[in-house]
């Protein structure tokens, strides 16, 4: 099949100065169209061959099942590459069927993946715990905090925005934070009283730089000698610490 026609109908060369691009760049296109294009999957069974596998791994537009796999067999795939695609339809046929063939970093960190606690455990020993920590689609709750508790990384599920934070989730496992990080985090129900009740662990520099905290004028009098507020050692104003550069401060 000639790519040319290909791309023309794909919808992408529509005048003259394209067509003259497309005869200069021919791989570009193709890459391009791989990377990018949201096939149907009739197109990409029909122009397979041409089409660049490598950059079709990556395509988020496409729904990556094991039909589509087979497809292209396993020695075609880019598994460092599909591993890592958000719209890879993950499930425990699939993950089995190619059980030596996945990049499990990769996958322990893709957030595209619908990830069920059977996925989780049933794969345990070859999933990276620390990206896991970070990943935020995984079924976060206490119960499954505590199913793992030990290969959990707790300075990475510190900085997790999409934990099921709360003042009950914090003292439930108060001794195991991060605080350095739960101090930056702008997903915790911080409030006033929030702030009081941990004031000895919580990190200044990371408060100072939170957008989430319930700022007001009266706020930032309030603890005016504990902020981080901009300023570097050689005393210039800078735009990206402390409360100078945070972004949810707006007082009027």
């Amino acid at each position: 099949m000639n790519v040319y026609y290909l791309i023309i109908v794909m919808g992408k060369l529509d005048d003259i100065k394209l067509t003259v691009l497309y005869i200069e760049y021919k791989n570009f296109f193709i890459d391009i169209l791989s990377r990018f294009y949201n096939f149907e999957k009739c197109d990409v069974y029909h122009y397979g061959e041409i089409l660049n596998i490598d950059e079709l791994c990556l395509n988020n537009a496409l729904n990556w099942d094991i039909y589509l796999i087979e497809f292209f067999g396993r020695g075609r795939v880019n598994w460092k590459y599909l591993s890592k695609n958000r719209c890879l339809q993950c499930t425990v046929e699939l993950l089995d069927e190619y059980y030596d063939c996945w990049e499990w970093n990769m996958l322990s960190s893709n957030e595209g993946i619908f990830w069920t606690e059977l996925m989780i455990n049933k794969y345990k020993s070859k999933l990276n715990w620390d990206l896991l920590s970070l990943n935020k689609s995984l079924p976060w709750s206490i119960d499954f905090i505590n199913r793992y508790i030990d290969r959990f990384n707790w300075a990475n599920l510190s900085a997790n925005p999409s934990l099921p934070w709360s003042d009950h989730l914090l003292k439930y496992y108060e001794d195991l934070w991060d605080w350095n990080l739960i101090s930056s985090n702008p997903s915790l129900p911080w409030t006033d009283d929030l702030i009081i009740k941990y004031i000895d662990r919580l990190n200044w520099a990371g408060l100072s730089m939170n957008p989430s905290l319930p700022w007001s004028l009266e706020f930032i009098r309030k603890y005016e000698c504990n902020w981080i507020w901009g300023y570097s050692s050689d005393w210039l104003m800078t735009d990206n610490i402390g409360l100078c550069g945070n972004s949810g401060i707006h007082l009027e």
